[in-house]
C-alpha cells in the first residue's frame, strides 16, 4: 500500500511543461480530415471515443513512423504544432521496460484477463481504471500517465504472474461503458524506477453471443 500511494503521489505532481516526453502506447495512422494538417499518426485510447481513429496527435520530422503501427512501444517526443499541439517523435523504443495486454472478450458476464509484462522479471505492479483517457507526462523513465481524473486502483500484484482476471458483471446497467485501463510497474531485484505502460480501452458491449477464454 505504501508503494502505491508514492506512485498516486507522483501522478499528482505530474505536469506537461516539460520540453520532452515519453510515453508507452500503440499508435495507428491518423486518417480523420483535421484543421492541424501535419499531423501522420495518433496514440490510440487517448480519445474520449474508446473505438474512435483519433487521439494524441503524433508526427516525426527525423523517423517514419509506419513500421512501429499497430505494436506497443515506447515515444521519445516533443511538444510542437503551428494550429494544434503535436508530438514529434524522434525515438522509438520497440522493447518498452512495461506494457500491458487485455485478452478475452469484455462483454457482460465474460471473463478478461490483464497482463503486465515483462512478467517473467521478479517486480511489482499497479492497474488502475479510468472512466475518460488522458495524457499527463510524468518525467522522461516513468513515462506519461494516460488516464483521466479519478482513476482507481483495481489491483496490486507481483510478476510473475503479472495477471489480474476478472468476469464483468452480467448487469446490463453496463451496457455502453467506456474504460481504460494502465499498469505501472518496476523491477524489486533490486528496486529499480516505476514505469508506466501503455494504455487499453474498450467499450463494453453488453451480451455476447460467446465469451473467449483469455490466452495471454
Amino acid at each position: 500500500m505504501r508503494s502505491s500511494l508514492i506512485l498516486f503521489g507522483a501522478f499528482a505532481l505530474a505536469t506537461t511543461s516539460a520540453a520532452q516526453v515519453s510515453f508507452t502506447g500503440v499508435i495507428e495512422p491518423a486518417t480523420l480530415p483535421s484543421i492541424c494538417q501535419e499531423e501522420t499518426h495518433y496514440l490510440t485510447c487517448t480519445s474520449p471515443n474508446p473505438s474512435a481513429p483519433t487521439g494524441v496527435l503524433l508526427k516525426s520530422s527525423t523517423l517514419d513512423l509506419t513500421p512501429f503501427e499497430g505494436k506497443v512501444a515506447a515515444f521519445t517526443a516533443v511538444p510542437r504544432g503551428v494550429t494544434c499541439l503535436i508530438y514529434d517523435v524522434i525515438a522509438v523504443d520497440t522493447t518498452p521496460p512495461a506494457s500491458l495486454e487485455m485478452c478475452g472478450t469484455p462483454g457482460l458476464g465474460c471473463p478478461i484477463r490483464f497482463r503486465v509484462q515483462p512478467a517473467s522479471s521478479l517486480g511489482e505492479y499497479w492497474l488502475f481504471l479510468a472512466t475518460s483517457p488522458g495524457f499527463t507526462p510524468i518525467d522522461p523513465v516513468t513515462g506519461t500517465l494516460l488516464l483521466g481524473p479519478g482513476f482507481v486502483l483495481v489491483d496490486q500484484g507481483t510478476t510473475p504472474p503479472g495477471q489480474f482476471d476478472v468476469v464483468i458483471p452480467a448487469v446490463a446497467a453496463l451496457t455502453g461503458l467506456d474504460l481504460w485501463l494502465q499498469a505501472a510497474r518496476r523491477d524489486i531485484g533490486p528496486i529499480g524506477p516505476i514505469q508506466t505502460t501503455n494504455a487499453v480501452c474498450f467499450e463494453i458491449p453488453g451480451f455476447v453471443l460467446q465469451c473467449e477464454t483469455p490466452g495471454c
